[in-house]
């Protein structure tokens, strides 16, 4: 979806491309509530295997907002505690998880897929407005 928006910035569909990226990315970086990407994410061994090899080869990318996610997250496993409350010091994080952190750091949108989304992006080859 990155490539998508790089090449038609003018599109219709740009929002809901901007919809799906988001969404690809929370779910690349942090995963499901039933199958979340790990637990604790206190270093590469407490990452799924899959997702860690995956995002290891996007980070290797150039010049991709995703890659620069990527190498992010690589950082943020490698910070210890103590240096991610320096890091994200702009709000206390002595209480938030570091699934919470991880979002902060990576500016990564929430969605709770418990709740009807307003938006069907996955029923069809374009997305539509969900009947109320």
């Amino acid at each position: 979806w990155e490539n998508y928006l790089k090449a038609y910035p003018e599109s219709r569909y740009r929002s809901d491309a901007q919809y799906l990226l988001q969404l690809y990315s929370s779910l690349l970086f942090i995963g499901l509530e039933d199958s979340p990407v790990s637990i604790h994410f206190e270093n590469q061994a407490d990452i799924q295997v899959t997702s860690l090899v995956e995002i290891e080869r996007l980070s290797k990318n150039k010049n991709s907002r995703l890659a620069d996610q990527a190498r992010m997250f690589l950082k943020f496993l490698a910070m210890n505690n103590q240096q991610r409350n320096n890091h994200l010091a702009t709000e206390s994080t002595t209480n938030t998880t570091s699934s919470e952190q991880l979002k902060k750091y990576l500016n990564l949108k929430t969605f709770d897929f418990s709740k009807p989304q307003p938006r069907d992006c996955f029923s069809d080859a374009i997305c539509y407005n969900n009947q109320p």
